[in-house]
């Protein structure tokens, strides 16, 4: 039986020009697929674990017109997926939300890509054989499982489940413990996902009131305004019109992390995209979004990402 790599990842890319690549690696497990030249720039990466996950990262810009097509069988993904992806594959982009998840019944898949269309997206992908075995073995009921982690309508923000998933797209383990890696961090973002449901499923819907969420989406428009500021707590609790203890509360109960954890998400967001797009030193860099000191933004960067500042800019300009 062919892989879930195979069933899902192979039919695209071939569509798209990519081979397997014998000089770029980008991981030293799994494998490597590069563009053709004349269809487009970039890569895409892929551990295999058999018939039962796979992983993946696509970094590429296509160049012209594409519009892949193939047949595939059921299947669950959750990932960290940018806007034009996420508007190929769900149909609209989500950019409140840091994580995806969504699933696949068997059938036949087709999207557009438009030239010119940057791909960027690092996913977990689990056949239901895979989902049944785990669901067994720890005693848990399998549609609320699916509900749970794949239920979610596209996107949710958890703090703890978005830093699991960097490090699994991160790291560099060595082909021999890949698998036994992965599969470790898979439990573990499994874990994390459930117990984030359990807890903030009280509080779903119209578990917050309608004036504490216009509230909350004045504080996340002034965070993104001030990232790069020194905020004051003082200044956040005028703009949301409550007091310290309730606005602590609210954020976290509607963002899935406090308002400290939003701000570092921020800025480690904007870091990728000056580290990506610019030339700027790294000094540069942390000052620009909120850091004085380089030491303090190189070591918070390498927990989130598993990478130095130094060591994510030679990755993407390769």
């Amino acid at each position: 039986m062919e892989s879930l790599s195979e069933q899902l990842l192979l039919p695209y890319i071939s569509q798209l020009g990519m081979n397997l690549s014998e000089g770029y690696l980008y991981r030293q497990c799994g494998s490597t697929f590069c563009c053709n030249s004349e269809i487009g720039n970039g890569f895409c990466w892929e551990f295999s674990g058999g018939k039962l996950f796979s992983i993946s990262v696509h970094d590429f810009e296509i160049l012209k017109n594409m519009s892949p097509k193939y047949n595939h069988p059921e299947f669950f993904t959750i990932g960290l997926l940018n806007d034009p992806t996420a508007k190929y594959i769900l149909g609209t982009s989500r950019t409140a939300e840091k994580i995806i998840s969504y699933s696949m019944p068997e059938g036949t898949f087709s999207g557009n890509f438009s030239s010119g269309t940057h791909v960027k997206n690092a996913s977990l992908a689990f056949s239901p054989e895979y989902l049944k075995t785990l669901t067994s073995k720890y005693k848990l009921d399998y549609k609320q499982f699916l509900e749970d982690c794949f239920g979610n309508n596209h996107g949710f923000t958890s703090a703890d489940a978005e830093i699991i998933l960097r490090q699994i797209f991160s790291a560099q383990p060595t082909p021999s413990h890949a698998e036994m890696y992965y599969e470790a961090k898979i439990m573990e973002l499994f874990s994390v996902l459930l117990q984030w449901h359990e807890k903030n499923i009280l509080y779903a819907g119209d578990g917050i009131r309608k004036e504490d969420r216009e509230a909350i989406k004045d504080v996340i428009t002034y965070l993104h305004k001030h990232y790069s500021e020194s905020i004051s707590i003082d200044n956040i609790e005028k703009v949301a019109y409550m007091g310290r203890n309730k606005l602590s509360h609210i954020f976290k109960l509607q963002q899935g992390m406090s308002i400290t954890e939003y701000v570092r998400v921020i800025r480690m967001e904007k870091a990728k995209a000056l580290l990506i797009d610019t030339t700027i030193p790294i000094n540069a860099v942390a000052k620009a979004i909120g850091y004085q000191n380089q030491g303090s933004f190189t070591e918070r960067f390498r927990f989130e990402t598993g990478l130095t500042p130094t060591e994510y800019r030679n990755q993407y300009n390769k």
